[in-house]
């Protein structure tokens, strides 16, 4: 009988530990717009919602972005940022927004014409 009452607490302690929730806490974090055509001289402000920005990065396909766009200003507590065309861009520009340790970064695809 011991043997049975001992399974039985086994068998509840791990499905109790399979069914306690763990680390999902609210909504996905997002960037938007997640795409964009920029013209040159225009802009277009990223917004990342639920969740707080370490820092934003940018890289290109085909040549430097930094010949292609420029960063304006940053706002709303860090959790956005304003990026102009300079000159038409081979490929496309992706802004990362890192959201720190153990979280996936948000990235958008920009386009310039």
């Amino acid at each position: 009988m011991g043997r049975r009452v001992w399974a039985l607490i086994m068998l509840s302690a791990s499905m109790m530990a399979c069914t306690t929730e763990h680390g999902l806490t609210g909504p996905s974090p997002v960037i938007m717009p997640d795409s964009s055509t920029i013209r040159v001289g225009a802009s277009q402000t990223f917004v990342v919602f639920n969740a707080s920005v370490v820092q934003f990065s940018l890289r290109s396909e085909g040549r430097p972005w930094n010949e292609c766009v420029h960063v304006g200003a940053f706002a709303q507590g860090g959790a956005s940022i304003t990026v102009i065309a300079d000159a038409p861009c081979d490929g496309l520009v992706y802004l990362t927004a890192d959201l720190g340790s153990g979280r996936s970064p948000v990235v958008a695809a920009i386009t310039t014409q």
